[in-house]
């Protein structure tokens, strides 16, 4: 294996709080905690080719929502804008982690915002939103063949240093508190932990 793409996420913005059969908070553990799981398992096969790159489809350079450390399964006051925006800072950090573990290693680990992007993701809201973010995707929004074509040069040129964020071609600054080395630690040892690695 050469290039590992983390995409899946959840956009249930609304309802009660739900969790998967092993007992983990639903957007937690499809958004954040496959991803750590993948990133991680699957090192070794990378490790095995010329160029590995591990990229993370997210939103690194946005600086909404935070990490819950006191309730990282959101079971006291839970929604779901919460737990989605709460991954996408989770997904930061885990590329942070990722690289400060690995640093001599051979893998890239790339943090990716593809910005808005035409996909289906209004058709899991209520009916107003619904419309409302149709609108704005038929004007805003990039589409899935021109989105990609980013990501594709990233993958096969990848940067050089072991970690490194995007916001479609420019550079995210990952020096500031969403990126920071002790919080990604505190929360790769706090995973490791709920998945038994």
């Amino acid at each position: 294996m050469d290039k590992l793409v983390l995409c899946a996420q959840r956009y249930k913005l609304f309802g009660k709080r739900s969790v998967t059969a092993e007992g983990f908070e639903h957007s937690f553990a499809l958004s954040y905690l496959s991803r750590f799981v993948l990133s991680y398992g699957l090192r070794d096969a990378l490790e095995c080719t010329k160029r590995p790159v591990i990229m993370n489809v997210g939103t690194p350079g946005v600086g909404l929502g935070k990490i819950h450390w006191d309730d990282l399964q959101l079971e006291r006051g839970y929604n779901g804008n919460k737990a989605t925006l709460q991954s996408f800072r989770a997904n930061d950090l885990l590329g942070v982690g990722f690289a400060e573990t690995y640093d001599k290693g051979s893998v890239t680990y790339i943090g990716y915002n593809p910005g808005v992007v035409s996909t289906g993701m209004p058709n899991s809201l209520p009916l107003p939103m619904k419309v409302m973010t149709r609108a704005t995707f038929a004007v805003a929004a990039t589409s899935v063949d021109k989105a990609i074509k980013p990501m594709v040069e990233l993958l096969d040129s990848p940067p050089a240093e072991p970690f490194a964020a995007y916001w479609k071609k420019k550079s995210v600054n990952t020096r500031g508190k969403a990126f920071d080395v002790a919080d990604a630690l505190r929360l790769k040892e706090i995973t490791e932990q709920l998945v038994g690695m």
